[in-house]
């Protein structure tokens, strides 16, 4: 049975309740000829259906709020589903250009650690011609 079936249940066994003690003058009693006569009356018969009006519209407002929060956390749910959607795409993006930037520091990290060895192989170069004298340079 769904919620608000059981609840229009447990409603509908309370209203009946209430009108047979109202119907019974509220002692569970029957009563008497003279108040029959008055429950038969328009004023009461009046009252309980401007009663039963309140109470049939105050169930419809039960089951609107339901069906509006179900519509809410479902709107919400989608919405949430969504966002971690495009949060997935937007990492999946991320992790592509963390990748490419790894890969042009290990580029030029490996060109300049050549620069430096071809640097430093000058630099010895230089160093042997600055040792050496005029004439043994040329030979």
């Amino acid at each position: 049975m769904q919620p608000e079936s059981r609840l229009l249940k447990e409603v509908k066994t309370e209203i009946e309740d209430v009108t047979l003690d109202i119907i019974q003058g509220g002692t569970g009693e029957a009563l008497s000829p003279p108040c029959t006569t008055v429950v038969q009356g328009t004023d009461l018969s009046d009252w309980l259906r401007i009663r039963l009006d309140e109470i049939k519209d105050a169930i419809n407002y039960i089951v609107d709020t339901k069906k509006i929060n179900d519509e809410m956390n479902m709107l919400a749910e989608q919405n949430e589903k969504k966002n971690l959607k495009s949060m997935k795409v937007e990492l999946e993006k991320l992790k592509s250009e963390i990748q490419r930037r790894e890969s042009q520091l290990n580029l030029e990290m490996l060109v300049t650690e050549e620069l430096s060895n071809m640097i430093n192989n000058r630099a010895f170069r230089i160093q042997q011609f600055q040792n050496m004298q005029l004439m043994e340079a040329f030979p």
